[in-house]
């Protein structure tokens, strides 16, 4: 920032531009990207090994891009779910 407060061109906070990129995935988008189904999902959020959705709407729920991204660097290689 300079000294009116203002941003400098090009310099976004890491903190605001780690909000910017971290989409939301929609029920479809998770089970395309993990290669589970959607019941599958929910029996591993329920033992505590998925990471929870945040709820979107009355009935709508969808999960943080950077949640699944961590689940699938945690995951190990050549081992089953």
């Amino acid at each position: 920032m300079d000294k009116e407060g203002q941003m400098a061109s090009g310099n976004i906070p890491q903190c605001v531009s780690m909000r910017i990129a971290d989409r939301l995935l929609d029920k479809w988008a998770v089970e395309e990207r993990t290669s589970l189904d959607i019941t599958t999902i929910y029996r591993q959020m329920k033992a505590g090994k998925f990471p929870q959705p945040v709820r979107v709407g009355r009935r709508r729920v969808a999960w943080r891009e950077s949640d699944v991204a961590a689940w699938e660097d945690g995951l190990e290689v050549g081992t089953r779910l």
